[in-house]
């Protein structure tokens, strides 16, 4: 399995694979047009191997020194063999190169499992950040 730059190939894949649960925003899924803008404007990556995409990250710059995780996400089938691991390790080796600080992410309330991955990965509850919701 490699880790590689996202390519305006890997889009469909991405899209379909970003259809889940933790993903849908009163707006839908993520779409194939903010995928491809996030080619050139975001930090994104996929894991393939045997010309499959297996998961993807996908983050953006909102300031010199903070970045923002929008999407992770690897395959059912995939879970589980450190894909998501390799792929976090890739983003964060990719911000060190930027001398980017810190990077945060907005996780589901529902879903414990990724609260665990993200756990157990280092990551915390953002003193920094405090999210605000309003349902409209």
């Amino acid at each position: 399995m490699k880790i590689r730059k996202a390519e305006l190939t890997d889009i469909l894949e991405c899209v379909n694979l970003s259809k889940i649960k933790e993903f849908e925003t009163p707006l839908g899924f993520p779409s194939e047009e903010y995928l491809k803008e996030s080619l050139e404007t975001g930090l994104f990556f996929v894991a393939e191997k045997n010309n499959k995409i297996l998961g993807f990250i996908l983050g953006f710059k909102l300031t010199r020194k903070d970045v923002y995780l929008d999407l992770l996400t690897v395959r059912k089938e995939a879970r589980g063999k450190e894909i998501g691991r390799r792929l976090i390790n890739k983003f964060k080796e990719e911000l060190r190169k930027q001398s980017v600080k810190m990077y945060f992410l907005i996780a589901p309330s529902f879903n414990k499992s990724t609260h665990s991955f993200y756990r157990k990965l280092g990551l915390k509850e953002g003193d920094e950040y405090i999210l605000f919701c309003e349902k409209l």
